[in-house]
């Protein structure tokens, strides 16, 4: 098959990407590099050279007209409707917009462009081509939860002027207008709401949790946790992650469906796991707690074994230790 990844610069897609070429599919990459590794993306045109293409682009920036007057965007993305059909895209994995929330929160208008305006290019590219599209939605449309863990019928508590709202409420945004296009234009759509998920080629300066406890223990530094730690979280190994997602894609579910761990830790029991891994010796030191930081986080992934039958299979210590690995291996390459 011929399919486009957006997002293609970052960890999850690296890993998505490179079992789809794997398997011989041809892949074009989009990203604007805002939170992407250039290293990805080399990693990917090096080892697949004949199979992966880049596109370094902003998806805000893909509108029809937009794509036709670039040579470059035309010849890669445009969709053929005579015997070159056979260029077109069979599959689109929309995986574009920064998951950091400080990333995200550095330019919020940007973020929320990226999940409305964005994914309307998406969605209207997935059309032309004819294509079926699964979106990355997130466990932040549940915004801070009252039903734990949570189900997809569970609609949230979402602060709409909070700190976090141009990704919640992008993302929510996101959704609706899969449904319209599901309904109103007959795409095929999935969607896919991602809990935490972690492993190898993560940045280690994207400030999420394990990266920061990992690059701080890594540094021989105090591991630093927000409030009191005893807020929850879940963590989905990668490899996990992108065994659910192309299950996703290729099912006959068109409902949102969470894919994440059911191993819920206190945030402050995997600073003391890291502390235990890697360092006995480091400390622990306590931050305000952000601003709308949900207190417990966990999916209820039952409709995905159901419908799909995935489940995690990868244990923490296991990924972790991947992941360690994996972080070691870039400061000694770095030193």
């Amino acid at each position: 098959m011929r399919i486009l990844v957006t997002g293609a610069a970052g960890f999850v897609a690296y890993h998505l990407i490179h079992s789809l070429l794997k398997e011989g599919h041809v892949v074009v990459g989009v990203d604007n590099m805002m939170s992407g590794q250039e290293r990805n993306i080399t990693d990917l045109k090096s080892e697949f050279k004949n199979q992966f293409s880049f596109i370094r682009a902003d998806i805000n920036e893909l509108a029809p007209a937009a794509i036709a007057a670039n040579p470059e965007w035309a010849s890669l993305l445009s969709a053929q409707t005579n015997a070159a059909a056979a260029k077109n895209f069979e599959r689109v994995y929309h995986l574009a917009c920064p998951a950091s929330p400080p990333i995200y929160q550095k330019d919020m208008l940007h973020t929320l462009d990226t999940c409305y305006i964005g994914s309307r290019h998406m969605y209207e590219l997935a059309a032309a081509h004819k294509a079926r599209i699964l979106i990355a939605s997130t466990s932040e449309v549940y915004g801070d939860p009252e039903v734990h863990p949570q189900p997809e019928s569970y609609r949230g508590n979402v602060n709409t002027v909070g700190i976090r709202s141009c990704y919640d409420e992008g993302k929510r945004a996101m959704e609706t207008m899969g449904f319209i296009y599901a309904e109103q234009r007959g795409l095929e759509v999935r969607t896919a709401r991602i809990f935490n998920t972690y492993g190898p080629r993560m940045s280690p300066i994207d400030g999420r949790v394990l990266t920061n406890f990992i690059s701080q223990a890594l540094a021989g530094e105090a591991l630093t946790v927000f409030g009191d730690g005893q807020q929850t979280r879940s963590f989905c190994y990668v490899e996990d992650l992108v065994r659910g997602l192309r299950l996703l894609m290729e099912s006959k579910t068109t409902d949102p469906v969470n894919l994440g761990s059911q191993f819920e830790f206190t945030i402050l029991e995997m600073a003391e796991k890291v502390v235990h891994w890697i360092n006995p010796k480091l400390t622990i030191k306590y931050l305000p707690l952000p601003k709308d930081d949900p207190k417990v986080r966990r999916p209820n992934t039952s409709r995905a074994k159901e419908l799909l039958g995935w489940e995690t299979k990868v244990s923490l210590e296991e990924g972790v230790g991947k992941m360690i690995a994996s972080f070691k291996d870039d400061l000694a390459r770095k030193g």
